[in-house]
């Protein structure tokens, strides 16, 4: 179940990607000051972040349920300083504009963290209806 879930995670992940992609060129036509020549980087770190991230919430919440919570709030928090590292490893080594890559990344990490939040709350409920369906209610 694990794997058919996170197969699922990857292709909707990259069907994000490929909007993030499309919408990337179009204001690279129409306002090229808006996107940071970073944006594939930071795509490429959040598309690798979330796949990690996501394999391992699902497979604790299919073999520990218990422990869920505690997963995904410590993967949460290791995301976050992930991300946070990145930022300032990014501003203060390159002389480009930080406005503009901190509101890509700030863009990508709202649309990435929306987007994993909607699918994880869907896969539970698959895995919780899959749970029920295996236990035994008349005991």
């Amino acid at each position: 179940m694990v794997k058919k879930l996170f197969f699922r995670f990857i292709i909707y992940i990259l069907a994000l990607s490929i909007v993030m992609i499309l919408l990337q060129q179009i204001l690279i036509k129409t306002a090229p000051n808006l996107i940071s020549e970073a944006f594939p980087w930071i795509l490429l770190l959040f598309i690798t972040v979330s796949l990690a991230f996501h394999y391992f919430i699902i497979k604790f919440a299919v073999d520990k349920p218990k422990k869920f919570v505690n997963m995904f709030l410590g993967g949460t928090t290791a995301k976050l300083l992930i991300y946070l590292s990145t930022i300032l490893i990014v501003i203060f080594t390159t002389k480009g504009s930080a406005k503009i890559f901190i509101l890509n990344f700030a863009f990508s990490y709202l649309l990435f963290t929306f987007f994993e939040l909607l699918i994880v709350l869907k896969q539970l409920k698959i895995i919780q209806s899959n749970n029920l369906k295996d236990t035994d209610l008349k005991k």
